[in-house]
């Protein structure tokens, strides 16, 4: 007959005396949380609490009691204060392994006081940026120090990220952890269901076994303070198992909001980890401790104080649109009226004449020139695919996002110019320091309609929009680096 306590029970281990406790919102029910490989209780011992975790049948290994002495030196890492823990085995626990034999190999460790990850995706709960970002932060510090030190959890996931109520990250169920000391288990961890990378089901047991899914971790919980991606989430990941690695509308989603709050240098590496072949070829957590900003993007800040969610940025992208465009007008009209103010007060009428007629002229020339053409001639042009390549380049690729990109176009759809042969459509913003190889994901003909997603993103010096062409869907330069118009927006 399986081990079943109640609330309350008593049981000796190692001399002590422990009692099961009683559900906090369940009167009459044992305190317990059943997982994939063991049920873990709540144990009470002269006011502090411990966590029992009790295996399935199939989980009892004697790999786990050796394992357990090795793990200790690790305990007091950040984040592991799990590895501090003891295991029954029949060689010193016996006479209770005789009574109960679904203990043996049983754990008894700390207990964490806090909400896992995946009570925070399933409860579709949103974040502030701030807050997404600490966490964020926090998790790279604690990964980032396994991996100097060849560590590695192999069974990274939403259910193993413990977020305490001292606001600190904790790992658990390190049954699977490895270190350069211990021995492999006999059955390799084959990874979480939506966080496993495709090669997972081989096992994977090696110090860069963390890489993809701390990869979506850091996906999952940065897209944390968008309202859509919070309320878009399979179930207790993100991604449905089926569609990781692969291209769909929450992949394409999370991409989009990643760019929009965090920037070109965060989707990057969550890019590389998705289009991985291997763990070997995910960003390490040295690269993503140095990725995350020190504070929150300004203009992050700004969308979610104007919005209250980022979820609603599409729905003001027009307003802030207008209101950059009216700004901008007032800001050249400004000092041309104060030329007229000037000449009226020193009653000169010809003076006045001259400025108006001048300004007239002028806005009539800026208004021509605001004008987009709807058509163009057809242009005979040889040679390769362009996006910003052209003659001038810029000699940094880095990101300065504004308060008002990244918000959906009035103009939906666009075509190719014929001032180009062909462009290419690339997986991410920004040409710089980049493979095409790896980075083209097509070539687009001039005259090609596209459809508008979003933008523009200002990356490389250039004005970048997500666009989709016939099933593909990537970034296209407005211009390129010479000035070429390559997007023709249609009304």
């Amino acid at each position: 007959m399986p081990f079943q306590p109640k609330p309350k029970q008593r049981i000796l281990i190692n001399g002590r005396q422990f009692t099961f406790a009683e559900h906090p919102n369940a009167p009459g029910i044992v305190y317990g949380q059943e997982g994939r490989q063991a049920t873990v209780y709540q144990l009470g011992i002269k006011g502090k609490n411990k966590a029992f975790k009790i295996f399935k049948a199939r989980f009892r290994n004697p790999y786990l009691v050796g394992q357990a002495q090795k793990l200790k030196e690790y305990s007091n890492q950040l984040g592991l204060s799990t590895c501090s823990r003891s295991v029954l085995s029949p060689s010193k626990d016996r006479k209770l392994l005789s009574t109960y034999p679904d203990l043996i190999y049983a754990v008894v460790m700390p207990w964490i006081y806090g909400e896992t990850w995946v009570e925070n995706i399933s409860s579709r709960r949103i974040l502030t940026p701030q807050k997404a970002l600490v966490i964020a932060k926090q998790l790279a510090d604690v990964l980032f120090r396994m991996e100097v030190n060849n560590l590695a959890h192999c069974d990274l996931s939403g259910a193993n990220l413990i977020i305490t109520t001292k606001k600190k990250i904790e790992l658990v169920d390190v049954e699977g952890f490895y270190a350069p000391d211990l021995s492999s288990p006999e059955v390799l961890p084959a990874g979480s269901p939506g966080y496993a990378h495709s090669s997972s089901p081989k096992g994977i047991w090696s110090p860069q076994a963390d890489r993809f899914a701390a990869a979506i971790l850091f996906a999952e919980i940065l897209g944390s303070c968008d309202q859509e991606v919070v309320d878009a989430a399979w179930g207790e990941s993100f991604f449905e198992p089926r569609e990781l690695m692969r291209d769909s509308h929450r992949y394409n989603m999370l991409h989009q909001s990643l760019m929009r709050h965090w920037g070109k240098g965060i989707l990057d590496l969550f890019f590389t980890a998705w289009r991985s072949n291997n763990l070997a070829d995910c960003p390490t957590m040295g690269e993503w401790h140095v990725q995350l900003p020190s504070e929150v993007p300004l203009s992050t800040l700004k969308r979610t104080a104007q919005t209250g969610t980022a979820g609603k940025l599409a729905e003001n992208g027009k307003e802030k649109l207008s209101e950059k465009s009216e700004r901008k007008g007032r800001d050249l009209k400004k000092p041309k009226l104060e030329l007229v103010r000037v000449a009226r007060d020193r009653k000169n009428p010809v003076l006045v004449a001259v400025i108006l007629a001048t300004l007239v002229t002028a806005a009539i020339f800026w208004a021509i020139g605001s004008i987009k053409p709807l058509t163009q001639e057809p242009k005979s042009i040889t040679g390769q695919a362009v996006d910003s390549v052209e003659n001038e380049s810029p000699t940094s690729n880095s990101i300065l996002l504004s308060s008002d990109q990244a918000t959906v176009d009035e103009r939906r759809l666009a075509w190719i110019s014929n001032e180009v042969p062909e462009v290419n459509l690339r997986r991410t913003p920004g040409y710089i320091s980049k493979g095409d190889s790896q980075d083209v994901i097509v070539k687009i003909p001039s005259g090609a309609e596209v459809k508008i997603i979003d933008g523009p993103y200002d990356v490389d010096g250039l004005d970048w929009w997500r666009v989709s062409w016939e099933g593909y869907v990537g970034y296209v330069a407005e211009y390129t680096g010479a000035g070429r118009q390559i997007l023709i927006f249609l009304p």
